[in-house]
């Protein structure tokens, strides 16, 4: 019924919830007969196998409202039970009897629920095969030439082959993201868990170019691949309506496609890589504009790699959330994460910005199997950590009293163009301090004391790891006196261009 809901405009059933439904399916289930089955249904099922099941049943697949509503059922239960079976309403058919079969099919006006055609096709199969052996309808059931002769045509498949597919054809027009990306999300969850699937049969893939489990990827579906990188062309344009977890499953796919991860080999033709080169030019034009316009831009871009590498997307988790089933929303104020929505205002959409730069920048640089060196800008190697010790000779520092709840710390503070550096002076060489503590000069906030010239309070907030976690107490919170108001201004100085650094 799923299955039937990706085409079939009569179901009940709407296309996004049937993807979503199919996607979970594929998900969690490992039942090597009925995965494969489905699989062979989607992506191999044409209009000569929807016609021979026809044929085979003889009548037309419908879908319609049951006889009796739901509410009616349940509002006379007493009713229902009290009366013999053989007296019941909904009387039942008895598919070994020819003339009551004859009865039922040619019954004027006689409405068929969805949800009973599966029932009827199991007992009309349990006839058939008593009587007559079935012609094989899928590749699943094919012989060891037939398969052969795919794997020889399987470089052939365009879209004459796509358009006798039905539902795969359906599956790949749902990938459209013109109005908005709700169905092109559960498509392309659809098509990754159904090929991720480890019962599903490689050959079944095969035969519609999926080369998500072969090495051999020369043969990728390049109809499929076309309105990939459609989706990363309309991700990058002005008033995009693609979110970022959306734009996320497709760059999986994609590489998932056409990159072989063990020989470090890209398969992509140069056709799709120079589009795949277009949309990062366009998103680094993109980056560009909102650098000019933001002035925390380099906090934002740290921060949106950090938080990238911290909490990576994950389809499970994906698929797990209500909110996707909805139309994207903007406002912050649903409490929807941000990856699952569209941004709202200028700084969301300069974060927006800066993420699709990193994930079009890895695509590009893992196509041409480039290592990545520049991001991010901050190498932790490069960094001062605590208790390391500094060589002090060369250095600017500004002493002061550090006061923190009711204690109170002489310390030195080290003019560094990225780090905020307090130093303890080393006891056992002179000239050397140790690092009592430091921090990334964007985390820094510093205001004025106003009752103290001398004084400043320092605030440093370190990013959360956690994107659930709304709370986010200060690392350091204290209050800095300087032995005069010069000093303090020094001080002050010297945090604030860190900060614009």
């Amino acid at each position: 019924f799923f299955v039937y809901s990706i085409k079939d405009p009569r179901t009940k059933l709407d296309q996004s919830s049937a993807l979503f439904l199919l996607a979970e399916f594929f998900l969690v289930t490992r039942y090597l007969p009925v995965i494969e089955e489905l699989a062979d249904i989607i992506l191999s099922a044409n209009i000569e196998t929807v016609e021979a099941v026809q044929r085979r049943y003889g009548e037309q697949i419908s879908y319609s409202l049951p006889p009796t509503s739901l509410d009616v059922c349940l509002a006379k239960p007493d009713a229902l039970t009290n009366k013999n079976n053989s007296e019941i309403s909904l009387s039942a058919l008895d598919i070994n009897n020819d003339a009551s079969r004859h009865h039922h099919e040619h019954e004027p006006n006689r409405a068929r629920s969805a949800s009973s055609s599966p029932i009827s096709f199991a007992a009309h199969h349990r006839l058939d095969e008593s009587s007559t052996k079935s012609t094989s309808l899928y590749i699943s059931n094919w012989t060891d030439d037939q398969k052969t002769k795919l794997h020889i045509d399987q470089l052939k498949f365009n879209e004459a082959d796509l358009a006798k597919r039905p539902y795969f054809e359906a599956l790949i027009q749902a990938l459209d993201c013109t109005e908005n990306d709700q169905k092109c999300f559960y498509a392309l969850s659809v098509i990754l868990t159904m090929a991720m699937n480890p019962s599903t049969d490689t050959g079944i893939l095969e035969s519609v170019g999926l080369t998500v489990k072969c090495s051999n990827k020369t043969f990728y579906n390049t109809i499929l691949v076309d309105q990939l990188c459609e989706i990363l062309s309309l991700s990058v344009s002005p008033d995009s309506k693609i979110r970022l977890a959306t734009m996320n499953l497709a760059i999986n796919l994609l590489k998932k496609l056409v990159y072989d991860e063990e020989e470090n080999v890209s398969y992509l033709s140069d056709h799709h890589l120079a589009r795949i080169e277009g949309v990062y030019e366009q998103s680094t034009e993109d980056l560009r504009r909102h650098y000019r316009q933001q002035e925390m831009f380099l906090d934002m871009f740290e921060d949106e790699y950090r938080q990238m590498e911290l909490n990576p997307m994950r389809l499970e988790y994906l698929l797990k959330d209500p909110c996707m089933l909805y139309p994207p929303t903007t406002t912050p104020l649903s409490g929807v994460e941000f990856i699952k929505r569209l941004p709202s205002g200028d700084v969301e959409r300069a974060r927006r910005s800066i993420r699709m730069f990193f994930l079009i920048r890895a695509l590009s640089l893992g196509l041409r199997s480039v290592t990545e060196a520049e991001v991010p800008l901050t190498k932790a190697e490069n960094l001062v950590k605590e208790n390391d010790k500094l060589d002090l000779n060369n250095s600017d520092l500004i002493a002061c009293t550090v006061h923190i709840k009711e204690k109170k710390d002489r310390r030195f503070l080290v003019t560094d163009p990225m780090q905020f550096i307090l130093i303890e002076p080393d006891v056992k060489r002179l000239g050397w301090g140790i690092v009592k503590f430091c921090d990334l000069m964007q985390d820094v906030k510093v205001a004025n004391d106003k009752e103290d010239t001398r004084s400043l309070h320092i605030t440093i907030h370190k990013p959360v790891n956690n994107t659930y976690v709304k709370s986010n107490p200060p690392i350091l919170n204290a209050k800095f006196t300087f032995d005069d108001h010069i000093r303090c201004m020094t001080a002050k100085q010297n945090l604030s261009k860190g900060r614009l650094r």
